[in-house]
């Protein structure tokens, strides 16, 4: 403003661009009001998996109780599966989501030309440009990777909960029965 005179006006960009970044922000708030329920019905169904893996050994459950082994053994093995799914669906979907990082600008082209079409492309580019954003890897952004992480172990914390009802109920089968 010293150099250009009293009559011009300067405005940082990220001033100038603050409805972006509210933007940018309310589709991240978005996209948590969105995934946390998909995590949900994720977890019924991997209790309902369970369940029904409870009630097909139910004679192996019986047959391990018979043979010495404690009911609280016998629930950890149930719980240790969702665990072990849980951590499976958290690592693969670190894993796609770093391949979507990797390669977003093809992605983001693939699907806006054969969405929009050339002059549909021209349009989306011009109130959002997938392709001049910089998204960096979760380890180069610390927000970044707190989100990463977060939603990690929320696969993870919430398949282990799940888990909990079927070990339960295979902890309280009894032999006899």
């Amino acid at each position: 403003r010293n150099e250009l005179g009293e009559h011009w006006s300067v405005v940082p960009w990220f001033v100038e661009n603050a409805w972006f970044f509210d933007l940018l922000k309310f589709e991240e708030y978005l996209m948590v009001l969105i995934m946390v329920p998909i995590g949900l019905v994720a977890a019924f169904a991997i209790a309902i998996a369970l369940m029904t893996s409870v009630v097909r050994k139910t004679r192996e459950i019986g047959l391990l109780v018979a043979m010495g082994a404690e009911r609280a053994g016998v629930g950890a093995v149930f719980c240790l599966q969702g665990f072990v799914i849980g951590l499976l669906g958290a690592l693969a979907g670190w894993g796609m989501a770093l391949l979507f990082i990797r390669y977003r600008d093809g992605l983001m082209s693939f699907i806006v030309h054969n969405i929009a079409g050339e002059e549909g492309g021209d349009g989306v580019a011009q109130f959002y440009d997938f392709y001049s954003l910089n998204v960096p890897y979760p380890w180069n952004s610390p927000d970044s990777l707190q989100t990463f992480l977060i939603f990690g172990f929320f696969a993870v914390a919430v398949s282990t909960l799940a888990g909990f009802l079927p070990a339960w109920k295979a902890a309280r089968l009894k032999p006899a029965e």
